[in-house]
């Protein structure tokens, strides 16, 4: 009676529950900042190593092809920067787990908290420090309108690409099973990305895995609005030819569309949203769902 009534944990506010987590978490930052500081150097390192590689790109046929594999480069970098969240996840998962089931705090709320801190300071924070050597060294479009979308879908990118590591820890048993199915589903997206395979000619029974593709988002949505407008003079060898190129009709060829720029910012925004709540509801199951239901069964 008495005994177990003062035994039962004290039901916490979300806010509560959020601030245990939020402090918690950036306390273990602060005693171990190597994780944090090594994303930002290695960032600020390729973002540099990149712009100098990719110096005053032209626009011309190469200009173009530049322009292609730098974009796509960088975000395979930012989304294989993501697998980090394997060590951070599985480190704390017995503590989660035991901390939740106690009454502490919800599996969801944690999920959610630890998926903001770690898209803030492992992935947007180091999407900057990357894009701005970058774009302006290589330079890109120089209309600041053009700069501020790219300086937008790269950070969103690089958040979408830790969500869904996180959700793809939460239905992984161990960290090399996370591992490799983080890999998979990476390249998988990569190949349905807009770069590796022209999407208008693939078959219609395949082609649906692109609109699940965080990296055709991004990518269309960069490449459209860098090359919006642009015109595309081709060369023979040092020659110019009398021929001038659109942008615009240039990325078409591709399968992609400057057009679709402000719709794939929409939906790339909304896949990212959605992780985030996968997430938290995998966690749930995980944590709340099933061990009732196997209570429930003995």
């Amino acid at each position: 009676g008495a005994e177990s009534v003062m035994q039962r944990p004290k039901p916490h506010t979300l806010a509560r529950e959020a601030w245990l987590i939020w402090s918690r978490s950036l306390l273990m930052l602060v005693r171990s900042p190597a994780l944090v500081v090594m994303h930002w150097v290695l960032a600020l390192l390729v973002g540099t190593l990149m712009g100098v590689a990719f110096l005053n790109v032209q626009t011309d046929i190469s200009g173009v092809q530049n322009r292609n594999g730098a974009l796509f480069f960088a975000l395979v970098f930012l989304s294989l920067a993501s697998l980090s969240t394997v060590d951070v996840i599985f480190t704390e998962r017995a503590v989660v787990r035991n901390e939740a089931l106690s009454g502490h705090y919800s599996p969801v709320t944690y999920a959610l908290i630890k998926g903001v801190i770690d898209a803030a300071l492992l992935r947007v924070i180091p999407a900057l420090l990357l894009s701005l050597p970058f774009y302006y060294l290589m330079g890109l479009h120089r209309d600041p309108a053009y700069a501020a979308i790219f300086m937008g879908v790269v950070p969103t990118f690089s958040a979408a690409a830790g969500l869904l590591s996180l959700f793809l820890c939460t239905v992984s048993n161990t960290p090399g099973s996370a591992n490799l199915l983080i890999i998979v589903v990476l390249l998988l997206f990569m190949l349905f990305g807009g770069l590796i395979a022209n999407l208008a000619v693939m078959p219609d029974a395949v082609v649906w895995i692109s609109y699940l593709s965080i990296f055709r988002y991004a990518f269309e949505a960069l490449l459209g609005n860098e090359l919006d407008g642009q015109k595309i003079i081709p060369k023979l060898g040092d020659i110019e030819l009398d021929i001038v190129l659109d942008g615009n009709g240039v990325i078409e060829q591709l399968g992609l569309s400057s057009d679709h720029v402000l719709r794939d910012i929409i939906l790339l925004n909304l896949l990212t949203v959605l992780l985030w709540i996968m997430s938290g509801l995998s966690l749930w199951v995980r944590y709340v769902a099933v061990p009732k239901r196997q209570k429930h069964r003995y």
